[in-house]
């Protein structure tokens, strides 16, 4: 009959598909990063006053947006991919969560916003709709898995960098919220102060930046919890022979002073020099005994 496969080899697959799936990840968050500065590069607009949504219409780099955001959504996708099959708990609130920003990401790519009369009405509002729900979402998903990552040891300073993260996150969700308020009712006395100062093209850009950055962060305690997984050291230790009747006493090793191979009890001393309990003093109080026996028929 085969053996079961070992511990270890049980964990190196897990390890092995967990980094294909952050490889993976990394690729589809690294080419719409990518995308999203060539199109900065090449397009006319004003990146701190114009959102991403208006780059669909750019003069230079058409497409470059939708290509991002697809790749963006892959990228979400193989990141849950990656926390699961490190064997970290992905809840289905999490999952939930993951096709909501995976789902508003496409949506957005696939209808324009209404920045001119020739776009549908229909399709800036879904745009806007899905926007928001992407936004929302892929903060909620590192604030999903902080417990289980406060939950590991070996991922505690994942932890730690993940709650200074979503901090940010938070306050730059919110700080972007406002922007996008007051840039909606400029025309409102005091609103276009807001716009102004607080300009929603350079706040949209903080947010899709930090959530990149939660998402990397997620990776990275993904690898190092497989690793720590798979690492033999931690599950297997040598165990030390110690006596039954003096539990948590020094261990114990043979004794030195009768061959192995004579059939008779071998007696034991502890690594301190003093006789354990192993019935040293009743085989020497025997053979003395006998030796006296032996004298007293001679």
């Amino acid at each position: 009959m085969p053996s079961p496969p070992s511990h270890a080899k049980v964990h190196t697959v897990d390890v092995a598909r967990t980094r294909a799936w952050t490889i993976a990840a990394t690729a589809g968050l690294g080419w719409a990063l990518f995308t999203l500065i060539v199109l900065h590069s090449v397009s006319s607009f004003d990146p701190l006053t114009d959102p991403l949504s208006r780059y669909a219409f750019t003069d230079r780099g058409g497409g470059m947006l939708e290509a991002s955001l697809l790749s963006a959504a892959v990228g979400v996708i193989a990141v849950r991919g990656s926390v699961l099959s490190a064997g970290l708990t992905v809840s289905r609130t999490t999952s939930t969560l993951v096709y909501a920003t995976s789902t508003g990401l496409a949506t957005a790519a696939l209808f324009p916003a209404t920045f001119s009369s020739d776009i549908d009405p229909v399709s800036g509002r879904i745009h806007q709709y899905a926007s928001v729900v992407a936004f929302a979402s892929l903060p909620a998903i590192a604030l999903s898995l902080l417990d289980v990552l406060r939950a590991t040891p070996v991922l505690a300073r994942v932890a730690s960098a993940l709650t200074w993260l979503l901090r940010i996150a938070l306050v730059s969700l919110a700080l972007f919220g406002v922007s996008y308020v007051a840039d909606a009712l400029a025309g409102v006395p005091g609103f276009a102060v807001v716009a102004e100062t607080v300009p929603v093209g350079f706040t949209q850009r903080i947010v899709f930046l930090v959530d990149l950055c939660l998402l990397a962060v997620l990776l990275v305690g993904a690898m190092r919890h497989a690793r720590a997984s798979a690492d033999p050291a931690s599950a297997t230790a040598p165990a030390t022979a110690v006596h039954p009747s003096a539990a948590g006493t020094s261990p114990v090793r043979p004794f030195a002073g009768r061959p192995a191979d004579t059939g008779r009890p071998v007696a034991h001393e502890a690594v301190d020099g003093s006789a354990s309990g192993f019935g040293y003093h009743d085989v020497r109080n025997a053979d003395l005994q006998r030796s006296d026996r032996t004298d007293a028929v001679t």
